[in-house]
């Protein structure tokens, strides 16, 4: 009794197909070198396929590994140029550093050139200024030399000693006298001498009491020369009581008084001077 046949496996059916596919014959009609050599160039085909697959992967990797590389180079020759502007604009800043440094520096040696130049000014101006304060100082002292100086030189009295008359008067003479010490002429050396015969002399000085004039008019003075009251004196009387007080030294007495003139070039001048005569 035959039995009957299994059905093929999937795995035999599939296998079948291909060989037929690849013999052009069914698998029953093949014989044992045909099923050898289906079931070799079927791994032939499954490899060849597998092959195919893995280089076509390959060149697709391949493919986007150039593109990529492609667009790193685009990135990195923008970068490049990136980098190659960032290093002029440096060298630029170094020039503009280096170039405001140079300014500064020659702005600071200026300065200081200023600085010393106002210096030797100042100096040189307190110099002037000092030359020209001796020169001046050394002019007035020239001009006063040439200008002419009053000074009182004496101042006497003459009779105190003389008997009172009958009413107890005693009659006596006052004079002054002048000088020139300065380095020109006066001119009309002319004013008022007044005896003060008192313990001092006033804070304020009285002009209204007793005085007596002296003058020369129409006259000049030179240098050295003297001049003053009459030769004779001054005639003056006082009681013989306050005489008395005078010659013994208890009471003194002063003169004082103004004396106006006139210099070379007609400019006016005053002489003031209080004295004390005993």
């Amino acid at each position: 009794m035959r039995k009957a046949r299994r059905p093929p496996i999937s795995g035999a059916f599939w296998l079948a197909s291909v060989l037929h596919f690849y013999s052009g014959q069914p698998l029953h009609n093949l014989s044992g070198v045909d099923n050898l050599v289906g079931i070799a160039m079927f791994f032939v085909a499954v490899a060849a396929y597998r092959v195919a697959s893995d280089t076509s992967d390959i060149k697709g990797a391949v493919q986007h590994i150039a593109d990529l590389a492609t667009q790193t180079k685009r990135e990195a020759d923008e970068l490049g140029s990136q980098f190659a502007l960032l290093k002029r604009q440096a060298v630029a800043s170094e020039t503009l550093a280096t170039n405001s440094q140079g300014q500064l520096t020659a702005a600071q040696s200026q300065t200081k050139a200023i600085s010393k130049q106002t210096d030797a000014i100042r100096r040189s101006a307190i110099a002037e200024i000092r030359s020209a304060s001796a020169q001046e100082k050394s002019a007035i002292v020239a001009i006063q030399a040439r200008l002419p100086v009053i000074r009182l030189t004496r101042a006497w009295m003459e009779g105190l000693g003389n008997a009172p008359d009958k009413d107890g008067i005693v009659h006596f003479t006052m004079n002054v006298s002048f000088a020139n010490f300065g380095g020109s002429a006066i001119y009309n050396p002319h004013g008022t001498v007044y005896p003060f015969i008192e313990p001092a002399l006033p804070q304020f000085a009285d002009f209204n009491g007793p005085h007596f004039e002296i003058g020369i008019n129409n006259l000049s003075v030179m240098p050295g020369l003297r001049f003053g009251g009459a030769k004779s004196g001054v005639p003056l009387v006082m009681k013989k009581t306050i005489a008395d007080q005078i010659e013994s030294g208890g009471l003194p007495v002063f003169v004082y008084g103004i004396i106006d003139y006139t210099d070379s070039m007609n400019a006016a001048h005053r002489f003031c001077f209080a004295y004390r005569m005993t």
